[in-house]
């Protein structure tokens, strides 16, 4: 019972923003577990609590700016996963591999992990793994098609995840939808998603993705008007507090990012290329990913 309760306060723990508490739980979780032990569990339950744990470190690390140890973690539960053969642990391990090869900005990953998922959730009747694949699938689609298809997708999977009684994960998947209709220039539809996002993560908690929120609220704002540069940033800089209240360090990243554009915008490289110094020279892995290949070419201006 320990096991499940480390893993189930580290979700707990992990979507209110306390990220650095709930992967404490994870290690002690992992150090608790033993897969003999453990194994009656799993089969009673139709998901291994230490595949829960690995899936959810997955998440926390690529938050805390561990992109290369979030996508070993995932990839750890989904191997495992194949291993013991149980549909709906290997389905819930491929969302979440999924769910990290979207926050490293890898749509091509995040089709190939939701495809798999949703044949599998088709075989065997897996509600809550087909909704979360076609949120996923959704946003990869809208990526590659510049916003002209996926949108649907991203709504048809937030209907089915509100169908079977799901509020989690809400503001992350809105913020999603809010970036699809942006790339198809629906900027009306994309600022009534981000206003929903923040609504959720205020009524229920639920502010790991908070920052991105915010973040995409000021893009939003510059895309409607280049008047509105003080509302945008001041959004901006909301994202960038948030994340380090936090301890996201890739959101504060990929926010700081977005601060330089502005900066630069009005003739400030100087202050641009300082402020993404400063968050880019804390990263030790995960130079390959898009967000720090960005900050990179963005340094070297």
């Amino acid at each position: 019972m320990l096991v499940v309760a480390q893993s189930e306060l580290a979700y707990t723990l992990g979507h209110l923003g306390r990220l650095r508490e709930a992967l404490a739980h994870l290690d002690r979780q992992r150090r608790l577990y033993d897969p003999v032990l453990h194994e009656r569990y799993a089969a009673l339950n139709a998901l291994d609590p230490f595949i829960a744990g690995r899936c959810q470190a997955g998440r926390l690390l690529w938050l805390l700016g561990y992109p290369d140890r979030a996508l070993a973690a995932v990839d750890g539960a989904v191997r495992m996963a194949r291993d013991l053969r149980v549909p709906s642990g290997l389905g819930f391990a491929l969302v979440y591999a999924a769910y990290v090869h979207q926050m490293r900005r890898e749509p091509d990953r995040v089709r190939e992990r939701t495809e798999e998922a949703l044949a599998l959730a088709t075989e065997h009747g897996l509600a809550d793994v087909m909704g979360w694949s076609a949120i996923w699938r959704g946003w990869a689609v809208a990526v590659e098609t510049a916003g002209r298809d996926g949108i649907d997708a991203i709504r048809q999977g937030l209907a089915a995840q509100r169908a079977f009684g799901s509020e989690i994960v809400r503001p992350h998947a809105l913020a999603l939808l809010a970036e699809a209709c942006r790339l198809g220039g629906r900027l009306d539809e994309a600022r009534a998603a981000v206003d929903e996002a923040a609504a959720q993560a205020a009524r229920t908690g639920d502010r790991y993705y908070e920052p991105e929120v915010h973040r995409l609220r000021g893009k939003l704002l510059l895309a409607a008007s280049a008047d509105a540069v003080a509302e945008a940033e001041a959004g901006v800089r909301t994202a960038i507090d948030l994340a380090r209240a936090m301890d996201a360090r890739s959101l504060e990243l990929r926010a700081t990012l977005s601060l330089a554009r502005i900066l630069t915008g009005r003739g400030e490289r100087a202050a641009a290329q300082i402020a993404i110094d400063a968050v880019y020279k804390r990263f030790e892995e995960g130079f390959t990913t898009a967000d720090l290949r960005e900050a990179e070419a963005r340094r070297r201006e």
